[in-house]
């Protein structure tokens, strides 16, 4: 199986990918269930500095009648963080100094997307997840 060829803008973190140029019919075994890679989790992309998330999967999960859910989220605003003394530490490893920037959990709107696209072919699919991926 090949993966779906994307073409990934600077900014975006593939994070999750699992998303392969088959079609359902492909992947049924000898027994009629739909084997891999058709579960939820197919694709995640997340760009910190847009504060967006694209997420795909397949539902309902293995599922051979299921369709391909292509979502983009919004993340939360920004959490409200008690001021802290520490918003990065240093630490000195084998002659170097490396700091870290410690930063708040992505938290994404999930029960409301900001686009929900469904549809049973990956062209389709790709196609939806590069107008995702273009500057607004």
């Amino acid at each position: 199986m090949e993966l779906v060829a994307l073409s990934i803008p600077a900014g975006w973190q593939v994070v999750i990918n699992h998303f392969y140029q088959v079609t359902p019919q492909q992947c049924i075994d000898a027994n009629g269930v739909l084997a891999y890679p058709f579960y939820e989790d197919m694709l995640l992309l997340r760009n910190p500095s847009l504060r967006r998330t694209i997420d795909l999967g397949w539902l309902p999960e293995g599922n051979a009648d299921g369709c391909y859910q292509l979502l983009l989220l919004a993340w939360q605003a920004e959490p409200i963080i008690a001021p802290s003394p520490k918003q990065s530490f240093t630490q000195r490893v084998g002659g170097h100094t490396l700091t870290y920037r410690l930063s708040p959990p992505i938290e994404e709107n999930w029960q409301q997307p900001l686009v929900s696209f469904r549809a049973i072919d990956w062209q389709a699919v790709r196609d939806k997840i590069h107008q995702f991926l273009l500057p607004a």
